[in-house]
């Protein structure tokens, strides 16, 4: 099983989205029967399974983790429902437009997010939605943070950033929500207890510790995480 699936192991989500958020946005989502769905870089499938059980869709899941994928096919078998997985890169697949293109996290689609919102407009059909979960600042990052994990200031847009990208590519945002800090809590904090049973060398455990650490002691107040619905035009 690859790295990613442990580091995320007892969560249906791979993002800091809680259960009843999200199956409010299973309910919330306006879709007919037979619609065409795809997400990119859909992790364990999870999304698209529930879905696919509540509206009748014709799902396509995206992701270059094979382990992710495998616990996906399995998941979906088991539950009687049929999904489209493919192995591939997000900026690399290519499809006939779908009706809803869920990205639940950035990273897929790589840090630019006018770039990012782009891609997804453009696998979306004229009159289709867009489901885009983003990290994004809430407040300038101190650099003691960025050193300790990693990330770069530009890495992430703040929240009118991915307003203004949404804009950018034609799509009109039609409801956003942000998840509360007790959602980020139980993400941080299952990714860090994961950690520790992973078999990693001594340096990189010791990156995935201090990345831990910067999220408990910074992250919460300088990191949001959004999901915008947004309408093609």
């Amino acid at each position: 099983m690859s790295d990613d699936v442990d580091r995320y192991a007892g969560l249906r989500f791979w993002g800091p989205v809680g259960e009843e958020r999200m199956a409010g946005w299973v309910e919330r989502l306006d879709l007919a029967a037979g619609a065409r769905v795809l997400d990119l870089g859909c992790g364990r499938g999870e999304l698209l399974i529930r879905l696919a059980e509540r509206h009748g869709v014709a799902t396509v899941g995206v992701d270059t983790s094979v382990g992710a994928l495998a616990l996906a096919r399995s998941a979906a078998t088991a539950r009687g429902v049929s999904v489209r997985w493919v192995n591939q890169s997000a900026t690399e697949f290519r499809g006939d437009p779908f009706d809803l293109v869920v990205c639940l996290g950035g990273p897929p689609l790589g840090p630019d997010a006018e770039a990012a919102a782009a891609a997804l407009r453009a696998h979306a059909r004229p009159g289709g939605q867009v489901l885009w979960g983003q990290a994004h600042w809430v407040s300038p990052p101190p650099e003691a943070y960025l050193a300790a994990t990693g990330i770069g200031a530009a890495d992430l847009p703040t929240a009118e950033g991915v307003r203004s990208a949404l804009r950018s590519a034609g799509l009109a945002v039609a409801h956003e929500e942000v998840v509360t800090r007790a959602e980020w809590d139980h993400f941080e904090d299952r990714l860090a207890s994961n950690v520790e049973g992973l078999d990693l060398d001594p340096q990189k455990l010791a990156g995935r510790r201090r990345f831990s650490d910067a999220q408990r002691r910074w992250g919460r107040d300088t990191m949001g995480f959004g999901l915008w619905l947004a309408d093609s035009g």
